[in-house]
Formats: C-alpha cells, structure tokens, sequence
C-alpha cells in the first residue's frame, strides 16, 4: 500500500512528464523556446521558493531529505 505523500508525488510525475512532452512538441512545432523555457523558468523557481519557505517555516532542510543524482 502506497503511503499519501508517494501517492501525490507520482500525480505529479505524471503531470510533469505531460509538461514536458508538451514542451518538446511545442519546441519542435516552432514555439520560440525562450517563452517555453520562461515558463519552467517560473515553475522552477515557485517550486524552490516554496520549499525554501517551508524549509523556514519548519526548521527543516527539505532538500536535505533527498539525494539528487548527478545531472
């Protein structure tokens, strides 16, 4: 059985892999993908915002929960 956090996060997995698939075929449709990069620029960095805000707020290192692989 899957716990409520897992759950959510394959959610948004999923929708996640839908943005960027939309976002390459937008690319490749001829999008200018300065505006596409734009809006991963926001998502990107309301994401981290908020989990810095959260970080604060909690006295928690979120990032610290997780190991990210090299990219």
């Amino acid at each position: 059985m899957k716990g409520e956090v897992s759950e959510l996060l394959d959610t948004s997995l999923s929708t996640l892999r839908q943005a960027i698939d939309k976002s390459v075929q937008m690319v490749q449709e001829g999008q200018d993908k300065r505006k596409v990069g734009a809006d991963w620029n926001l998502f990107l960095g309301e994401f981290f915002s908020y989990m810095k805000q959260k970080s604060k707020e909690s006295n928690q290192n979120l990032l610290s929960w997780v190991r990210l692989p090299k990219i």
